[in-house]
């Protein structure tokens, strides 16, 4: 398709697909695959939605890390007080945030930026413009930076994947604080899986003084120049359920094996995989398990396997119970607008 970002028409239906307007649940398709009545589906889902397992479904931007090419992971400084946390939960270059300790720092983000300048302006404008709360003896932030170009696999969806597996085996009745049966269980895998959802083109061509058949068209062509990924529901926060453990891991490979590699692409237990030269280190990992034990067991069968391959590894282990209640697709529609509004 044509240069999207400057189609103010693309720009307003991508607009609405990644914020989830007209996207919705298929509660018929739902209620024939599962074989339980329409009210009784439309009942689970309230429940799943409403107390934030899964996010209500929305098409996934990909396209979003081909214009902002900076990946960035900061340790920072944060005081504690209503200003700052309201500052972190709607930063606009926020993805991720998570409290954390290590030495000065308490608090670990994820954010993008176009690029390097961005970042560094940004950066400055926090501290200058009195958009936090300034600390006694204030410690400016400890940051790694990624190429975007250079991420092998990020896909936020794939710690479903572990949950099925966990469940199948323990068949837990808690999740996240809320009792979860089989029925709803299938709900929420189906749903995050990306399938039973519907895309309403007839409200989004409403909303756009536009035929179906146009919307229909674009969102194809959307879809084919993988500008966005078919529409699922993802977990609130950007790697897993807050039952979970969230471990970032500087990987140090000894030597290329394409076999180790595919292994860490296609494992669900990974998030998102870029290859980074951060002293001995050249690979990073962020990676998500129902236990510590679990992840623990999960190195020592990797390092057993691939002795030869992998060296080195560096682990941080996060809890998304104790993170920030950044909402993900905030940003990516925030980036969208600020492209309309440009043209």
């Amino acid at each position: 398709m044509k240069d999207y970002l400057n189609d103010k028409t693309s720009l307003q239906i991508l607009e609405l697909l990644v914020s989830g307007r007209g996207v919705d649940a298929n509660i018929n398709q739902l209620s024939k695959r599962l074989k339980h009545h329409r009210e009784t589906i439309k009942e689970r889902l309230n429940i799943i939605f409403y107390n934030r397992i899964l996010e209500k479904p929305v098409y996934p931007y990909i396209g979003l890390l081909r214009s902002l090419n900076l990946l960035v992971i900061s340790k920072a400084e944060f005081c504690r007080d209503e200003k700052t946390t309201s500052f972190i939960n709607t930063a606009p270059h926020f993805l991720s945030a998570f409290i954390f300790k290590e030495g000065v720092y308490n608090t670990i983000t994820i954010q993008l930026h176009k690029d390097l300048y961005s970042y560094q302006t940004w950066s400055d404008s926090v501290y200058k413009n009195n958009l936090v709360t300034s600390c006694d003896n204030q410690h400016f932030p400890e940051a790694l930076f990624f190429s975007t170009k250079r991420i092998l696999k990020f896909d936020p969806g794939s710690p479903i994947e572990i949950l099925e597996q966990e469940y199948k085996k323990n068949s837990f009745g808690i999740l996240d604080g809320c009792e979860i049966d089989t029925l709803t269980f299938e709900i929420l895998r189906t749903i995050g899986k990306g399938e039973c959802i519907r895309t309403n083109e007839n409200f989004i061509a409403n909303e756009l003084n536009m035929s179906r058949k146009s919307v229909t068209r674009r969102i194809q062509s959307l879809l084919e120049a993988n500008v966005v990924a078919f529409p699922r529901s993802f977990f609130p926060n950007l790697f897993a359920p807050t039952c979970f453990v969230v471990v970032f891991s500087f990987i140090e490979i000894k030597k290329q094996d394409n076999l180790a590699l595919q292994s860490l692409l296609t494992d669900p237990h990974v998030v998102i995989l870029i290859r980074t030269n951060q002293g001995r280190y050249n690979l990073f990992i962020a990676s998500t398990f129902p236990t510590i034990q679990k992840y623990l067991q999960w190195q020592e069968n990797l390092n057993n396997y691939y002795s030869e391959i992998f060296g080195a590894m560096k682990s941080t282990f996060l809890s998304p119970e104790l993170s920030f209640s950044i909402k993900q697709h905030d940003f990516a529609t925030n980036f969208i607008r600020g492209r309309i509004d440009n043209l």
